[in-house]
């Protein structure tokens, strides 16, 4: 990081990985505005609901995936070289959990449709998602491959396909008037289906070739994700919190967090942005002085962030129900606090790529399960009391005590490396495991 050309590259690599990004989440925004002055909030609820199981599927198998898959192999590679034998073991692994994660779905089916509609018809589509999510796994393991290779350019083009053909898919419903909020969920899990394919020649997949020990390959990723898999459990729950406010509270109410959720959707983006393209030099540092200053350069950048939920206060409630519709403009409380939840992941996202530096996954996934425990206490009062806000307040409490947590382990480690990190064993890293 103190080499100002390798600095630059890594800018530009994040500039073209944001802007990719944020169009695919223009897309999606897009795509959550028509469905809203198509549908009420409660039909809405339906739509998100299948939605999140898909998504939250494949955020929980890049958890436990991708980032150890990047990190062991671009410490094992060279730059823009990674490890084939790496990249081989976390494409097998995401298949082998993809197909746990969809088993587990489908046990829960029955009981996540009587608590979001209260009857068992979403079941089917529920157990569709979970398999889906398989497949939406492996359009991101397309992109972790392309993260290890550094290929930034391709990975902003890659990104915008899973929003793009959700949008194409659901037009029609639009077109012919009010939709069916079970054909267009329907529509969004076919889809599904076919999104890898726009992206599988983006890389080569000669790895699948390597020659190395498959399973020492794959016992080496998990000493890395071992601690990575109770955060990506912890993670998948923060995901699926519409789905708790429909058993807490009521669909309308889990229409207006999804509404509220999805505005502060370019904050996470950002966030994935910068986690893509500094992970595989984060993963190359060795001296704690370079973590030092990388992390004094983030915290500059990150403080006036803070501010923006301030600025967005006063006029949220107005711009959702003029844009939206005025049924909406009950999530502006929730918005402007889970904006506050948004920042805060970005600025704490360096303090996560830190842990994996000074080898602590397991303190990140110690603190992603406390913040999830936490989350989940609070919102067992908060919504029935706050609605949507109330799951909101609940994510930021949690979410705070997570971070500080996370902030003084790090200030330990490095004072403990002081000088050099240099010592680890690359497969060592996060070699404590549950």
């Amino acid at each position: 990081m103190s080499d100002p050309l390798s600095f630059r590259r890594l800018l530009k690599g994040g500039g073209l990985v944001t802007l990719g990004n944020l169009f695919a989440a223009g897309l999606g925004l897009l795509l959550l505005l028509v469905l809203a002055r198509s549908i009420a909030p409660a039909e809405l609820a339906v739509v998100i609901g299948v939605i999140v199981v898909i998504d939250g599927g494949q955020m929980f198998l890049d958890a436990t995936v991708n980032t150890g898959m990047v990190n062991l192999a671009s410490r094992h590679g060279q730059r823009a070289l990674p490890s084939p034998d790496l990249l081989r073991a976390g494409f097998w692994t995401k298949i082998g959990l993809g197909l746990l994660f969809a088993l587990v779905i489908a046990t829960f089916a029955a009981p996540m449709s009587r608590a979001m509609i209260g009857d068992g018809s979403m079941a089917g589509l529920v157990m569709l998602a979970g398999v889906g999510a398989i497949f939406a796994g492996m359009q991101s393991f397309v992109l972790a491959v392309l993260t290890a290779r550094e290929a930034f350019g391709r990975i902003a083009l890659a990104s915008v396909w899973k929003n793009l053909f959700r949008l194409v898919a659901v037009a029609p419903f639009l077109l012919g008037g009010t939709p069916d909020a079970h054909s267009v969920a329907l529509a969004v899990c076919i889809v599904t289906f076919l999104t890898p394919a726009a992206s599988l020649g983006m890389v080569s997949w000669s790895f699948l070739r390597a020659q190395g020990n498959l399973w020492e390959d794959a016992k080496a990723l998990q000493r890395v994700n071992g601690w990575m898999l109770i955060a990506a459990f912890a993670m998948l729950g923060g995901r699926l919190d519409v789905w708790l406010i429909g058993t807490l509270g009521t669909a309308e109410q889990a229409g207006h967090y999804a509404v509220a959720a999805q505005l502060c959707v370019g904050i996470g983006i950002v966030t994935q942005a910068m986690v893509t393209t500094l992970l595989p030099t984060i993963s190359r540092m060795r001296a704690s002085e370079e973590v030092w200053v990388f992390l004094r350069k983030s915290s500059v950048l990150m403080a006036p962030l803070f501010l923006l939920p301030l600025l967005a206060w006063p006029v949220a409630g107005w711009i959702i129900g003029l844009v939206f519709g005025p049924e909406y403009a009950q999530a502006a409380g929730a918005f402007v606090i889970l904006f506050l939840a948004s920042i805060m992941t970005l600025a704490g996202a360096p303090l996560m790529l830190v842990l994996l530096s000074v080898g602590e996954a397991r303190v990140m996934a110690l603190a992603a399960l406390v913040q999830f425990l936490l989350r989940v206490l609070l919102a067992v009062p908060l919504v029935p009391a706050l609605g949507a806000s109330g799951m909101a307040v609940a994510d930021v409490g949690s979410r705070v005590i997570a971070m500080l947590a996370i902030g003084y382990v790090i200030w330990r480690a490095l004072h403990t490396n002081v000088g050099s990190l240099a010592g680890q064993d690359p497969s060592a890293l996060g070699a404590s495991r549950p």
